[in-house]
């Protein structure tokens, strides 16, 4: 379905698995802000019943395949988001480097764990995985960072 965060929603027969939209609920989809779009998106699929999409309006749908997670990965509940406005001097910096895209902290999250110092993370992050507070922060083994909301990380990672 692309990513809904950016406003990537297609139409039509989608690949299994996906949320099928007409051109409506595309439309009405795309005017939401992302927070509220992933609700909308993750509310349909559970009402499709996690079934693949069908290959034409006849046909019937059949439950896609299920897995069970065995990844290991390291995260921090999260306590607090908070946005960070750049000073004018960081701004001015920012101008100044050469970098086509220079990164910098958009936000500071800071972790709900014991003995963990707040940390920041960029605009990419925020606009791609949406984090919330009581989430969780997420690194996997390669170094990707994400977001997962609190309910599907509990129900699927133990603590060792």
């Amino acid at each position: 379905m692309g990513n809904p965060m950016n406003g990537d929603i297609y139409e039509g027969q989608l690949r299994a698995g996906d949320v099928s939209l007409n051109k409506d609920e595309a439309d009405r989809l795309k005017q939401m802000i992302p927070e509220r779009r992933i609700e909308e998106l993750m509310a349909k699929f559970e009402r499709q019943g996690a079934r693949a999409a069908p290959s034409s309006d006849d046909a019937p749908s059949r439950p896609m395949p299920r897995y069970k997670c065995h990844k290991e990965v390291w995260a921090l509940k999260i306590k607090a988001i908070d946005k960070v406005t750049p000073t004018v001097e960081e701004l001015q910096r920012i101008l100044d480097s050469q970098q086509e895209s220079p990164v910098f902290n958009a936000a500071v999250i800071t972790p709900e764990d014991e003995g963990f110092a707040p940390f920041g993370v960029n605009q990419e992050y925020i606009t791609k995985h949406a984090p919330r507070v009581g989430g969780y922060f997420v690194v996997y083994k390669d170094g990707y960072k994400s977001y997962s909301p609190a309910q599907a990380f509990e129900e699927g990672y133990t603590r060792m």
